[in-house]
């Protein structure tokens, strides 16, 4: 039963329930699939390269541009403009043509999209907790902004390393270094996000504080009046018998 009766949010539901899907099966792929290659050539990664793809990689590429065109309509016609996110959409898709047309980097591909998918299920996590929850979660949006780090980022900056280390076909290179650049804006974007939920979060508490001061403070001046008057009955009282 979904917590929130908001109408945008609804219909993006059915988007996310797709998006978590395509990332969390391609992520799970990776792992079975490319990991234990990655892992056994991790200090030689030039022996992996520039391999043409298989089955599994194919599979891959055919789902990532599948939902990225149906993600990329679903944006426009939803409004959901964001540049960060038209040039991401635009990148990617490429990045897919490219590597089956030149089809001969399977495992240079495969990492990239590997730290990449394996992120975005935590990004579309943390939405599914703010949609049931009907708020966001401070601790999943720093989840996913420390995974993000990790796999984009840092994970990144190693993959690009052996990419320019290793010659390749150009066009995956340049696509992947593209995206380099995108996930640096995506992370600032992120940290933003952080931000402001740390500052609102804030505000809400020293709201709560003053309203909690305000109570004791009225409290406190009810008892004081009732003790005041309790004192003034008690001596009238006295008066009467004397």
């Amino acid at each position: 039963m979904k917590y929130t009766e908001n109408p945008a949010l609804i219909k993006e539901y059915h988007a996310r329930v797709l998006a978590i899907t395509t990332c969390t099966l391609v992520t799970l792929i990776a792992c079975c699939y490319h990991v234990p290659n990655i892992a056994q050539h991790f200090f030689d990664l030039e022996t992996i390269f520039n391999l043409r793809l298989a089955g599994w990689d194919k599979f891959i590429m055919y789902c990532l541009f599948g939902y990225l065109v149906h993600d990329l309509v679903w944006c426009m016609t939803h409004e959901w403009h964001d540049v960060l996110n038209y040039v991401h959409h635009a990148v990617s898709i490429w990045f897919c043509v490219a590597t089956l047309i030149v089809n001969n980097a399977a495992f240079e591909s495969a990492i990239g999209l590997t730290l990449a998918e394996s992120s975005n299920v935590f990004l579309h996590l943390r939405w599914f907790i703010k949609f049931f929850r009907g708020r966001n979660s401070v601790f999943f949006d720093c989840l996913f902004a420390f995974v993000f780090f990790v796999t984009r980022i840092i994970g990144g900056t190693w993959i690009t390393y052996w990419l320019i280390k290793v010659d390749g076909p150009l066009t995956v290179r340049v696509m992947c270094y593209l995206l380099d650049v995108l996930n640096v804006g995506f992370f600032f974007q992120i940290v933003g996000m952080i931000r402001r939920q740390l500052k609102k979060r804030n505000q809400q508490a020293k709201k709560i504080d003053a309203k909690e001061g305000e109570v004791e403070e009225k409290f406190e001046e009810e008892l004081k009046e009732k003790v005041e008057k309790a004192v003034e009955n008690e001596g009238g009282d006295q008066k009467k018998e004397n």
